[in-house]
């Protein structure tokens, strides 16, 4: 029997002594409770989960797992009512469909640690392979939900994403989604470099011209969702072709030229040019696995990769970075999972949420978002959720965000904030405001400031 590497998960969290945190003016209202606890026990063991699939017989294995001391047992939960264990097992799931399998280990001091993630054998419904050059949104209109989507090595650009229920998109190694196109063209003009032909210009966030209570005081042109990259370093964009000075550009709408300082000669500028990259819209049970996806010129408030209105939905082992407004977001949903991404250099948020229930969030690293000068009082840093309910925020590692690092507001009701790292981020580490009935416990919160 031949199986084929799909997917490894590793958690990683360490218990430590509460340091800074932030409880809102308003958080502490009837009838919810908070609790607030300092040091936990010790260090809990990490579970990792790999596994592979024949059709509908699968293989697992924790064998990566780890713990300071022993790990004595390996507990799984399939998702179908199966239960089993030891550190590797078979499992024959009986037809094709979407399972949340568990792995609970238990080290020598009778500590717990837990991974999780979404499989689904496939039999029958063959996977669709995606080249660069090939249109991702034509693939999906022509094939049926549930189809796999195996996203090939090599940059596939300007590609958006409308999906189907139960679509799945798996990078392989080396796989990236850009939204930016490569300028190879300029002129001069005086100390200047100039790009024309430069005509996107996407939707953007705020009503007035330059985003009045919405950008920091001297980065008025935060709202402007396009960006301009030199090897991989954003410039920061200003609002006059006076104002350019090395490191920064001015985007001239109306003429459609981009105009910066530096010298592009040696090396690759990229701008910009699409506003999403995944924008599911009742597509119910995606899976976005495996991918690197960047640059997509997407507005505040507005994620690279989302999902709107869908439940079941799962963003997992991703790297989602220089995108403009929010990384990784879903708006309204129920039992969603974003795990173990790197979420990093976005303009605004690394992760946003709005009107969720049982949202889990862990084992991700969010750090160095907020490059666009958003401001930080109105929505800005590491990850931010509202208005949701039965939240978890588990084994995050959080740090240097221009603003916030774990940041919950209104009516955030029975969140529990456990094994986090958050440090060095310009605001609290975890600000839990005008919401009710937190939990917030065995965090590790530090050099973070008010």
């Amino acid at each position: 029997m031949r199986f084929h590497l799909r997917h490894s998960m590793f958690a990683a969290c360490r218990a430590a002594p509460l340091a800074v945190l932030m409880i809102g003016s308003h958080a502490c209202r009837p009838p919810g409770q908070q609790t607030i606890t300092g040091a936990g026990p010790d260090t809990p063991p990490i579970a990792s989960i790999t596994y592979a699939c024949d059709g509908l017989l699968c293989e697992f294995t924790g064998a990566g797992s780890k713990d300071d001391g022993a790990i004595r047992s390996y507990e799984w939960d399939f998702g179908d009512g199966v239960r089993a264990n030891g550190v590797s097992v078979q499992h024959a799931f009986a037809s094709v469909a979407r399972y949340q399998v568990m792995l609970t280990v238990v080290d020598d001091q009778n500590q717990a640690g837990r991974a999780q993630l979404y499989v689904r054998p496939t039999i029958g419904i063959p996977s669709v392979w995606l080249e660069p050059g090939d249109d991702f949104q034509a693939a999906v209109n022509t094939h049926p939900p549930d189809t796999e989507f195996i996203v090939k090595a090599g940059v596939h650009r300007l590609q958006s994403v409308e999906p189907k229920g139960g679509n799945v998109f798996t990078g392989e190694a080396g796989a990236v989604m850009s939204g930016a196109r490569v300028l190879t063209e300029f002129s001069r003009d005086g100390g200047l470099w100039v790009a024309s032909g430069q005509t996107q210009e996407n939707r953007r966030y705020g009503a007035n011209e330059y985003g009045n209570e919405i950008c920091a005081d001297h980065r008025k042109a935060c709202i402007f969702p396009e960006d301009l990259f030199i090897d991989d370093r954003p410039l920061e964009q200003v609002t006059s072709k006076a104002a350019v000075r090395p490191g920064t550009w001015f985007f001239d709408y109306a003429a459609d030229k981009v105009y910066f300082a530096d010298s592009p000669v040696g090396h690759v500028v990229e701008i910009s040019v699409t506003p999403f990259a995944f924008r599911g819209d009742f597509s119910h049970g995606l899976l976005v696995r495996d991918l690197v996806i960047e640059k997509y010129a997407n507005a505040g408030q507005l994620p690279a990769v989302g999902a709107f209105n869908s439940d079941d939905v799962v963003f997992q082992n991703n790297v989602v970075r220089l995108n403009h407004g929010i990384g990784i977001g879903i708006i309204v949903g129920a039992r969603g999972l974003i795990a173990d991404n790197h979420a990093h250099d976005q303009g605004q948020l690394g992760i946003g949420a709005f009107g969720t229930t049982d949202l889990v969030i862990e084992r991700n690293e969010i750090a160095a978002n907020n490059h666009a000068g958003y401001s930080v009082s109105w929505e800005a840093g590491g990850a931010k959720i509202t208005r949701s309910h039965d939240l978890v925020v588990r084994s995050n590692d959080v740090h240097h965000n221009v603003g916030p690092g774990l940041w919950t507001d209104l009516d955030c009701k029975n969140t529990l904030y456990e094994h986090n790292r958050v440090y060095d981020n310009t605001r609290p580490g975890i600000w839990h405001e005008i919401s009710y009935g937190g939990i917030i416990r065995y965090n590790t919160v530090t050099g973070n400031r008010l």
